[in-house]
């Protein structure tokens, strides 16, 4: 199977980092679209890999995908454990090129997804960086406003509030001509369910075109492995359009 995991240095991080990969089999010809796959907290790069059938859903794509290491990051500069924690930086101005360089990948914009903290990353990097990706599909975003992060982050800046608050973002995409295709579910029974239903209704608001989805589920695993298909297949139809 194609799979597999590479260290690199990181000049964000200052260290080495390590991602996981999957790339098609030699039967299909590259190059390929890209998708950059986000964990949730107190997961890792392997996660999406070792936890679902992903490896095996993926036999019917032309996809490389990368899963990076985020720690607790939130995908953001900051994160839970305060400054020093470029995973933003890292992706986008490390990962992403090292894996340009790598792979046989196409030159155009990625997709993006993740789930739960890495839903809440692939959203807010995707509507914040409307050049680089194409496609969005978050599920169990951790979908939080401005109040939100003052009340789960102690002591967080009003800086790392504005850089966090992922309801502007969309404000601003929507008037790009090249904004992402964004569509984003949750389970009814997910503790999250309340956040992802007020940014669907923000959206809705604003008039930025997306699709919500709800499904019977929790925070968990068997729901995550039985919705990232849908996330694919939505993947590959905006990305047979790049």
């Amino acid at each position: 199977m194609p799979l597999g995991q590479m260290h690199f240095y990181s000049p964000s991080l200052h260290r080495q980092a390590t991602f996981a990969y999957y790339v098609p089999s030699a039967e299909i010809e590259p190059p390929y679209p890209a998708i950059l796959q986000l964990h949730g907290a107190g997961d890792n790069y392997a996660s999406w890999f070792d936890r679902t059938m992903l490896p095996e859903y993926l036999q019917s794509y032309p996809f490389v995908m990368i899963t990076p290491a985020g720690d607790l990051s939130f995908w953001t500069n900051f994160g839970l454990k305060g400054r020093g924690t470029a995973y933003e930086d890292y992706l986008l101005q490390d990962l992403m090129p090292e894996v340009e360089r790598i792979f046989p990948i196409r030159r155009d914009r990625w997709a993006i997804g993740g789930l739960s903290m890495g839903g809440y990353g692939a959203i807010r990097l995707g509507l914040l960086y409307p050049d680089l990706f194409a496609s969005i599909y978050a599920h169990s975003s951790a979908l939080w406003g401005a109040e939100r992060w003052r009340e789960r982050v102690q002591g967080i800046s009003e800086d790392d509030i504005a850089a966090a608050n992922i309801f502007p973002y969309a404000d601003q995409a929507l008037h790009q001509p090249n904004r992402p295709a964004l569509t984003f579910d949750c389970g009814l029974e997910d503790r999250l369910l309340p956040d992802n239903r007020a940014f669907h209704n923000y959206l809705e608001q604003i008039g930025y075109p997306h699709t919500y989805l709800e499904f019977p589920g929790g925070h968990t695993w068997y729901y995550w492995n039985e919705h990232v298909r849908d996330a694919l297949a939505r993947h590959a139809e905006v990305m047979a359009g790049e």
